[in-house]
């Protein structure tokens, strides 16, 4: 990636401080990235939304399991304080089993 962007890498990396270099690594991976979500939005065969909304999905499926986890779970908290409202339970239980 670095010689298909650069010319000369070691004078790239020569000029860097390591913290610098950190920050470097940092942007290029998300430039891949980015690069890389749009080569595949582009090639798609009947795109029926556009870049932004292409991206978010994208974005949204290469979440860590943890975070779906945790999303998922919010997701069904939410769902069960919903339905305690429209049951008019108000997440307390009444002793009927």
């Amino acid at each position: 990636m670095l010689f298909k962007r650069y010319n000369d890498v070691s004078f790239l990396l020569a000029s860097m401080s390591v913290s610098d270099f950190l920050d470097f690594l940092v942007v290029m991976f998300e430039e891949m990235q980015e690069e890389k979500i749009w080569y595949m939005w582009n090639h798609l065969a009947f795109r029926e939304e556009g870049y932004a909304e292409f991206r978010k999905k994208v974005l949204q499926a290469a979440q860590p399991a943890e975070v779906k986890k945790q999303n998922a779970e919010l997701e069904a908290l939410q769902g069960l304080e919903i339905a305690n409202q429209i049951l008019g339970w108000g997440g307390e239980f009444d002793g009927i089993v």
